[in-house]
């Protein structure tokens, strides 16, 4: 049985600009080529490390790992056996994480992963730390319209949470930026 199709000027105009629309759609997506590690874009590459895998670090990882005291160790963990990972397509590699006492060491390695030679990029800290403040300390802390809050992150480098129950999370980059912002935050709390 066949059904009339009836489309005006108008309903034929649509669909050429939706097929128009489905055929740019699919040729950006071919253009990307594969991911690393066969992953879309931002999921994280599956698998766990061989316990045989050779890691190579680049003279641009071994430095890092100097300048911000990542040893052999740590790096190694990470890598065999991360808590977290992701691609980084910014980066063109993928970032693997786990978590050291408060902190978080995080190590970019170059696609594919897992595979039997891992070439790290490089390697930096996440510093944390938590804290608690009264409830009603809260709107001290944000300020109007989040004004305080932006003030001491753009002050101390570092990045704030204020959750509803009064806990407070700060990360950065350096261990100064995060104490600095703890600081900033406690002298926010005492009024000073």
């Amino acid at each position: 049985m066949e059904l009339p199709v009836v489309l005006g000027a108008a309903g034929i105009a649509i669909a050429a600009i939706v097929a128009v629309v489905v055929l740019l759609v699919v040729r950006e997506l071919r253009s990307r080529g594969p991911r690393p590690g066969g992953a879309r874009p931002g999921a994280a590459p599956a698998g766990r490390l061989d316990p045989r895998a050779e890691i190579a670090l680049t003279h641009h990882a071994r430095e890092r790992m100097a300048q911000r005291g990542v040893g052999q160790r740590e790096l190694e963990r990470v890598v065999r056996m991360p808590e977290r990972t992701a691609v980084d397509d910014r980066q063109g590699s993928i970032r693997l994480e786990r978590d050291v006492g408060e902190n978080a060491l995080r190590v970019w390695v170059l696609p594919p992963w897992p595979s039997d030679r891992v070439v790290v990029k490089t390697t930096a800290w996440s510093y944390r730390r938590t804290t608690t403040i009264p409830r009603r300390e809260i709107g001290r802390v944000v300020g109007r319209g989040g004004e305080r809050i932006r003030a001491i992150q753009a002050s101390s480098a570092a990045r704030i949470s204020v959750q509803p129950d009064g806990v407070v999370r700060i990360s950065g980059d350096s261990q100064a930026a995060v104490d600095r912002a703890l600081a900033l935050v406690r002298a926010e709390v005492a009024g000073r």
